[in-house]
This record gives C-alpha cells, structure tokens and sequence, in this order.
C-alpha cells in the first residue's frame, strides 16, 4: 500500500484511538472497532498497519507535528 492512500481521516480516526489508551494497538480488530463505533471511520487491518509502520510520516504529513 502507498503512504498517499491513507488520508487525513483515517489517520485522525487511527490516533484518536491511540490517544484514548483504550486497546493495544496492535490488537487491529478492536482497533477496526473503536475507530468505527467512536469516530465513525472504516479502517482495515492493512491500514492500521501502514500506518503503524509508516507513523512518523502521517503524522508529519496529517498534523504537521515534527519531533525529530
């Protein structure tokens, strides 16, 4: 998957969870739920781990906020 097909929206919803300390984020299934019951956005398994995989960069790019 290409880091352009994750967008804003799907970010937000992915750290919104994070943020929420309310599941281990590598638990994708309750990731996929709370994502969807909280903020109403779809997200899959392979999107969560893009994101995780690639988090520093959709941060950057969705937030703008650079700590490095």
């Amino acid at each position: 998957m290409e880091k352009s097909l994750i967008s804003k929206e799907k970010f937000l919803a992915y750290e919104s969870v994070r943020q929420s300390g309310r599941t281990n984020m590598f638990d994708t299934i309750a990731v996929e739920e709370l994502a969807l019951d909280e903020e109403g956005v779809q997200l899959n398994r392979e999107e969560i781990l893009e994101i995780m995989g690639n988090y520093a960069h959709y941060r950057d790019t969705h937030i703008g906020i650079d700590t490095e």
